[in-house]
């Protein structure tokens, strides 16, 4: 793996240390809040997104036309039940008949 030089611009190897450095950093950002979500009794927009693929403006569009996945309200604050979200997925599942 390789690192842009800010300075040159020019491509240069990586030292482990920096390598190892990157990879905690890209998991502390992308994955670790993730598997901390799946065992969250209640989930944020930005859990739903994460864990599902679900784009967080799609998931307000879709509540306020009455649709996807159950939600609860608790003042201003949108969560989702991951049973709810399952369910509403289940829901969407395409039957496909063997010709």
């Amino acid at each position: 793996m390789r690192e842009v030089n800010s300075e040159t611009h020019h491509l240069a190897p990586l030292d482990p240390e920096r390598l190892c450095q990157l990879v905690k950093e890209e998991y502390t950002r992308e994955i670790l809040p993730i598997e901390k979500a799946k065992h969250r009794e209640l989930l944020t927009e930005s859990d739903v997104s994460a864990l599902y693929n679900i784009p967080k403006p799609t998931l307000k569009t879709w509540r306020s036309r009455g649709k996807g996945p159950n939600h609860v309200k608790i003042g201003s604050k949108v969560l989702y039940r991951h049973e709810d979200v399952k369910a509403w997925i289940n829901s969407r599942v395409v039957r496909v008949q063997d010709v």
